[in-house]
C-alpha cells in the first residue's frame, strides 16, 4: 500500500490504483491517518513531481521520516463542472504558520491549526466556500491551502495556480492570498490571481474594491484599482502595471463562453483567458473577421481546428503557447 500511496501522490496512479486506494481509505480511520502522515511529509519534502524510477527512493524516505500528525474531518463544499473525481480534498495539521517566507508574520497564528488542501484536477474548474464565507474559484491544475477556521487577526490562504476570489468583507480581519511570488492583502473585494509554477509570469487583476500587492523578491507594494493588472516576470524580475478589462480575466469561472459576432482578435484574447494559454499571432491575420460561437468544455485543439476550417489560418501548440499564422 505504501507504493500505491506514493504513486498516487506522484500522479502516476492508474484508475484501478485510485479505486483500490479509495477503498482502503474508507475501510479504516487508521488508514486515513496514515495517508495524511505520508501526504504531509511528501509536501514538506518537495517530492511531488518525481519520475517513476525514483518512486522507490521516495518511499524509503517517507518510511524513515513519517512524524505524528493529527487529523480532523474536513468540512468542504465543492462544486465541479464535470469530473468530481479529479478533485482531492485533504486535511493536515501544521504547527504554527504554514506559510513559507511569508512577510506578514504579525498576523500569523501561533497555535497549531488544521489545514485543508483543495487540488483541482486538470481540465476541471470549481469553487470552495472558505470558513468566513469567502468564495474561491479554482482553475484547472490549481491548489488552495486554507485553515479549517480563521483565527487570530487575519485570514490567510496559499494559492498555486489560478484563483478567483470573492472575499467576505471584515475590516478587523484582513484577507491575505500568498503565492510563490506575490502576497495580496484585501479587506473585501473581487480579484483574480494567476501564478502557476510552470508559467514565467505571475499576475493579479482587480475586478472591484482595492487590494495591496506585495512582490516578494523586492518587497515592492502596489495598490490596485478596479480594471488594473500587475504582472511580474519571474525570470527577469520585471513588473508592469496596466489597465485591462478585468471581466475578461474571470470568464473561466462561467460554464460557457458566448461570442456573438466578435472580431477574431477578441475571440483569441478571450480564448487566452478561457483556456489559460498565451496566443501569439503573426502579421496579416484576418483579425477583423467576425465570428459567432459558444465554447463550453471543448478542448482548445477542437476550437482551433474549427477556426482553421473557416478561416485562412494555421496554428501550432507548444504547451501553454499557441502560435497562429
Amino acid at each position: 500500500m505504501d507504493e500505491l500511496i506514493i504513486k498516487y501522490l506522484n500522479k502516476a496512479a492508474s484508475e484501478e490504483d485510485k479505486t483500490t486506494l479509495l477503498a482502503w481509505l474508507k475501510a479504516d480511520e487508521t488508514n486515513r491517518e496514515y495517508f495524511l502522515k505520508t501526504q504531509k511529509l511528501w509536501n514538506l519534502s518537495n517530492i511531488h513531481f518525481m519520475p517513476e524510477d525514483e518512486i522507490t527512493k521516495a518511499l524509503d524516505k517517507v518510511n524513515m521520516n513519517i512524524s505524528v500528525i493529527e487529523n480532523r474531518r474536513q468540512k468542504n463544499r465543492l462544486l465541479l463542472f464535470r469530473i468530481a473525481a479529479a478533485v482531492i480534498v485533504i486535511c493536515m495539521l501544521s504547527v504554527g504558520s504554514f506559510y513559507m517566507g511569508v512577510n506578514f508574520n504579525k498576523y500569523a497564528n501561533p497555535e497549531p491549526v488544521t489545514m485543508n488542501q483543495v487540488i483541482m484536477g486538470n481540465g476541471n474548474r470549481g469553487f470552495v466556500t472558505l470558513p468566513d464565507g469567502t468564495v474561491a474559484w479554482l482553475n484547472s491544475g490549481s491548489k488552495l491551502i486554507y485553515p479549517e477556521k480563521f483565527e487570530g487577526k487575519s485570514r490567510s490562504v496559499r494559492l498555486d495556480g489560478e484563483g478567483y476570489f470573492e472575499v467576505k468583507k471584515d475590516e478587523k480581519k484582513p484577507f491575505f492570498v500568498e503565492t510563490e511570488n506575490m502576497i495580496v492583502n484585501v479587506l473585501g473585494t473581487i480579484f483574480d490571481i494567476q501564478n502557476y509554477t510552470r508559467k514565467p509570469v505571475a499576475e493579479t487583476v482587480l475586478m472591484s474594491g482595492k487590494v495591496e500587492v506585495t512582490l516578494k523578491e523586492n518587497n515592492k507594494k502596489f495598490i490596485l484599482q478596479p480594471d488594473q493588472k500587475i504582472s511580474y516576470n519571474k525570470e527577469t524580475g520585471q513588473y508592469k502595471l496596466t489597465q485591462v478589462d478585468a471581466e475578461e480575466y474571470a470568464i473561466w469561472t462561467n460554464d460557457k463562453l458566448i461570442l456573438d459576432s466578435e472580431k477574431l482578435s477578441t475571440v483569441l484574447r478571450k480564448m487566452e483567458h478561457w483556456y489559460g494559454v498565451t496566443i501569439q499571432t503573426a502579421p496579416n491575420l484576418p483579425l477583423d473577421h467576425r465570428l459567432t460561437l459558444t465554447i463550453r468544455y471543448e478542448p482548445k485543439e477542437e476550437i482551433l481546428k474549427m477556426l482553421s476550417l473557416i478561416l485562412p489560418i494555421q496554428y501550432t501548440i507548444n504547451g501553454d503557447l499557441i502560435e497562429i499564422r
